[in-house]
């Protein structure tokens, strides 16, 4: 009897294990909601100043060998508040489109799957300019990232260059 009770128990307290973790994440999910909706605006104002002022900039910069290295620096920030922006933008997305089920599926893929997840929704719902949309901001998250580490290559080979001639 006391081993059924012990059985019994060990079973009951695993279930609850379970319900706790099930529920800490969807109470983690549901503020990252909360967050996002904050930070989603912020993050477009930032975006836009950085599209319209920071870029042009540091592509400027990037022309000029001595300040690559800072225009590199400046498109990796860069890359991060597009990729932000694009993850909270798809969180969004799937979360309207296909609602809890397919964001808890889009983060479980290494947190970032609520990106594919998204254009797969509006695939699948025909908005091909969100798909647009959605792919413009790959290009910049990413075209940016690696545009930034190219140029902060160059600086280093530059760098090097300079140290090995001057000595």
């Amino acid at each position: 009897m006391i081993e059924k009770m012990k059985t019994i128990g060990s079973a009951a307290l695993g279930l609850a294990i379970v319900f706790a973790v099930v529920f800490a994440g969807m109470a983690l999910l549901k503020g990252t909601a909360v967050a996002a909706a904050w930070a989603f605006p912020v993050l477009t104002t930032v975006v836009g100043f950085i599209t319209i002022l920071g870029l042009p900039v540091l592509l400027v910069l990037a022309a000029i060998p001595a300040s690559r290295f800072i225009a590199g620096g400046g498109f990796v920030v860069a890359s991060y508040f597009y990729g932000a922006t694009l993850w909270i933008w798809s969180f969004f997305f799937t979360l309207q489109t296909w609602g809890w089920f397919a964001v808890i599926v889009g983060v479980f893929m290494a947190g970032v799957g609520v990106v594919p997840i998204a254009i797969l929704a509006a695939l699948f719902h025909g908005r091909w300019s969100i798909i647009a949309q959605l792919l413009l901001g790959l290009l910049l998250t990413f075209g940016c990232r690696l545009f930034g580490l190219y140029l902060a290559a160059k600086a280093e080979e530059r760098a090097n260059r300079l140290s090995f001639t001057s000595v």
